[in-house]
């Protein structure tokens, strides 16, 4: 079977032994998904009897949520709506 050089990710586990594997420059790795949870697993012997699918883990955020600094300041949500209320009525009236 030949795989897809340009996968990149989590995909089906082409092995069928795991839900997903990490797959890199198209070549699946060890790092394996099972429910949610991220584990490490050898590459078996053999070809691949699946062809990998991209697989969407539900683990974490599916957005950029989780690439907020450690260090920005946490501000209520009311005063976030004020000063984006503040900004738009700001830059529209001019």
């Amino acid at each position: 079977m030949v795989m897809n050089t340009y996968l990149e990710g989590w995909h089906t586990d082409p092995f069928g032994l795991h839900e997903a594997r990490w797959m890199s420059d198209g070549t699946p790795t060890k790092l394996v998904l099972d429910q949610g949870k991220e584990s490490y697993d050898s590459i078996p012997y053999g070809e691949p009897i699946f062809v990998p699918e991209p697989f969407l883990a539900s683990a974490g955020p599916q957005d950029s949520s989780d690439l907020n600094r450690s260090d920005a300041p946490i501000i209520p949500l009311d005063r976030a709506f004020r000063r984006a209320g503040f900004s738009i009525l700001h830059n529209t009236h001019g």
